[in-house]
């Protein structure tokens, strides 16, 4: 995760984007409890998203990853900053847009 952080820590916007520690921990509870789905409210400029994304793509697990976020400057900067990454996150502008979870594949990871 150290990696990820550094590439995120030298972006514009980086004043808020989770430690080290955070990311090494949220990938172990993806890992532990084999996550299927992860919804994140307010994906910032993508540091939690792209920690996790790198992760199941290196793994081969399928990661359904559904984030908020309404604030233009991240709004502009996931795309850049998750590359290819970026077609993987369904994308909503607040939580009363999210799909019906009824149909979620469990257990699912919520990140705050």
């Amino acid at each position: 995760m150290q990696p990820t952080y550094q590439y995120f820590s030298t972006l514009e916007g980086n004043q808020h984007i989770a430690s080290v520690y955070a990311l090494e921990k949220i990938v172990e509870l993806v890992q532990r409890y084999q996550v299927k789905t992860v919804l994140e409210v307010g994906l910032g400029i993508g540091s939690i998203s792209h920690a996790l994304l790198s992760y199941a793509n290196a793994s081969g697990q399928r990661l359904r990853y559904i984030g908020t976020e309404a604030n233009d400057f991240c709004l502009q900067a996931l795309p850049r900053n998750l590359q290819a990454d970026f077609s993987q996150v369904e994308l909503y502008s607040n939580i009363e847009r999210w799909p019906s979870c009824r149909h979620w594949r469990r257990p699912v990871l919520f990140c705050l």
